[in-house]
């Protein structure tokens, strides 16, 4: 990996941390009588990587447990995830009671039903992204809760 490459790392990680996001540059050309968008390099804020140089990511600059995903324009995932109480209170490091609790205190969104599977039924509440990114600030641990779908909620 070249000192240019290590430090477009570098940056990248520090910026991804903010929010930002990797692109892809191109310019139209003209194919089989139809326009035609052709990739030519990596962006990310200021930094642009020449056509033909390869996109390396240093691991020593990204937060252990860091998932990088590419996601096309326009792609949502296929699937909406919705959590139960002890699920969020494993990701946040608090009891499932004390989410409950964040949860009625503050009027949060939330799903509740019965699942009559089995031989007793019982009682589901499932939390939505939403509620689940508000939580994670109202705990201190928003820093932890990262997600592909912050434009479904």
């Amino acid at each position: 990996m070249t000192e240019r490459q290590r430090e477009f790392s570098r940056r990248a990680a520090a910026a991804l941390a903010e929010g930002g996001a990797f692109r892809v540059e191109g310019r139209l050309e003209i194919a089989d009588g139809g326009r035609v968008f052709v990739p030519v390099r990596w962006c990310f804020g200021d930094v642009a990587l020449e056509a033909g140089e390869a996109l390396a990511l240093d691991p020593q600059h990204w937060p252990v447990g860091t998932k990088l995903v590419i996601v096309p324009p326009g792609w949502e995932p296929p699937i909406r995830a919705w959590w139960s109480y002890s699920e969020v209170g494993f990701m946040l490091k608090r009891a499932p009671r004390t989410i409950a609790n964040l949860v009625s205190g503050h009027k949060l969104a939330r799903r509740t039903y019965w699942d009559a599977r089995g031989v007793h039924r019982r009682r589901v509440t499932e939390l939505p992204p939403s509620t689940v990114r508000r939580l994670a600030e109202l705990t201190g641990r928003a820093h932890w809760i990262t997600g592909t779908d912050r434009q479904n909620s």
